[in-house]
């Protein structure tokens, strides 16, 4: 079986696009290996940045530029990135939800 095809123009210079691609998934609960996963990866986070360096990230720095000139409040509204981020620097862990969701974040 040929799989999709999925074809993605980028025309602007710095801008990726990212894919995963799940063959056979379950849906179902997150399994042990990737919590132990997980809990590595949150660890790497939290050891090399902290709250205040996430806020002056350049990446989240351009979105908080693009809320402010739509006149909405960067700090009150976040792009879900910087969200997920701030949640796991503030020591928490995310929302479990389900294995694809948990793997997409």
């Amino acid at each position: 079986m040929v799989g999709p095809k999925i074809r993605f123009e980028v025309e602007r210079a710095g801008l990726s696009v990212s894919m995963i691609v799940l063959d056979d998934l379950k849906l179902g609960k997150s399994g042990r290996e990737f919590e132990e996963y997980e809990k590595a990866t949150f660890e790497e986070i939290r050891s090399s940045m902290t709250l205040a360096e996430a806020k002056d990230d350049p990446v989240f720095r351009s979105y908080r530029d693009f809320y402010w000139s739509f006149g909405m409040d960067p700090t009150k509204l976040r792009v879900s990135s910087e969200a997920l981020l701030r949640r796991v620097l503030k020591g928490m862990n995310l929302w479990r939800i389900s294995n694809l969701i948990n793997v997409a974040n």
